[in-house]
């Protein structure tokens, strides 16, 4: 039922996400080449994890991350920056 008791549901908006993209990047892929986003399986596959434990890091910003509405997309340069960083040395 309704909140007006009649029984007819009232329809929820959609509301429509838009993403502007910036020509003037100012920290642009490596060589200058345009670089497509991963998905989170796709990262996972590159990380060699589970897609749900790349969605758990992303979410606690612990992963370079890029949120589309409720999609997470992930950059290759990024992930593969975010791997050297978590590097330690031996001592």
């Amino acid at each position: 039922m309704g909140a007006d008791g009649l029984g007819k549901k009232k329809k929820k908006k959609k509301k429509r996400i838009v993403m502007e993209v910036s020509t003037a990047d100012s920290n642009p892929p490596l060589n200058g080449a345009w670089m497509p986003l991963l998905t989170p399986i796709e990262c996972a596959e590159l990380l060699r994890c589970h897609p749900k434990t790349t969605l758990k890091l992303a979410r606690e910003h612990k992963l370079p991350a890029i949120r589309l509405g409720r999609h997470w997309r992930f950059r290759k340069c990024d992930l593969l920056a975010w791997i050297d960083s978590q590097i330690e040395d031996c001592e």
